[in-house]
């Protein structure tokens, strides 16, 4: 998913809070804008697992309740970048 990849980079090198509505702009960016039961869109979450077992973010142990209409204010995690979080996103947005 390049353009999760993309948005993540940006998070991480602007210094903004990384969670699933951030990345997905409150929902408005989809894998499936059906959203339907286990279907395409539960490709964040295993982004986020992605991104967390790469070493590039990592949880705070913090939760706040998302502002995407589709989860219905349902909660989710708040994350940081790791020091390999931040070196990736700076070799992925910086020019060559």
């Amino acid at each position: 998913m390049g353009w999760m990849d993309d948005r993540l980079a940006e998070l991480i090198a602007a210094g903004d809070e990384i969670t699933a509505d951030t990345v997905t702009d409150n929902g408005r960016r989809t894998v499936d804008p059906l959203h339907g039961a286990n279907g395409p869109q539960s490709a964040i979450g295993s982004r986020f697992r992605l991104w967390a077992s790469e070493g590039l973010i990592v949880r705070t142990g913090r939760v706040v309740k998302s502002k995407a209409p589709k989860r219905k204010g349902g909660m989710i995690q708040i994350w940081e970048p790791t020091t390999r979080g931040i070196t990736w996103a700076r070799d992925r947005t910086e020019p060559e």
